[in-house]
């Protein structure tokens, strides 16, 4: 079985993230879906059935990491959550220029 987390989209709608989750439950994946909207992730396990929600504060590092090693591991990670300003590499990305 594969393990997948999803990032939702932070503070806008959930659609895009939303529809990759149910594509890898569709397909039998354990989802782990994770936002800080509380309330949109209500509505997950009526439309996934297998999913897990996971909520934390995507802008506070420690709270979102600490909430992921909690619930992992995982085989795979779709981070549909916002850009990055300026553009960095993704290996050179540190909390700091995210926070900017």
């Amino acid at each position: 079985m594969r393990y997948i987390i999803i990032i939702l989209k932070l503070n806008h709608d959930i659609g895009i993230g939303l529809e990759i989750a149910k594509k890898f439950g569709a397909a039998g994946a354990s989802v782990f879906v994770l936002d800080q909207d509380e309330e949109k992730l209500k509505s997950v396990p009526i439309e996934i059935p297998n999913a897990t929600v996971l909520h934390a504060d995507l802008l506070d590092w420690t709270s979102t990491k600490a909430t992921i090693t909690a619930a992992g591991p995982f085989h795979h990670l779709v981070n549909n959550a916002g850009i990055l300003l300026p553009v960095e590499y993704f290996l050179d990305i540190t909390p700091e220029s995210v926070d900017k």
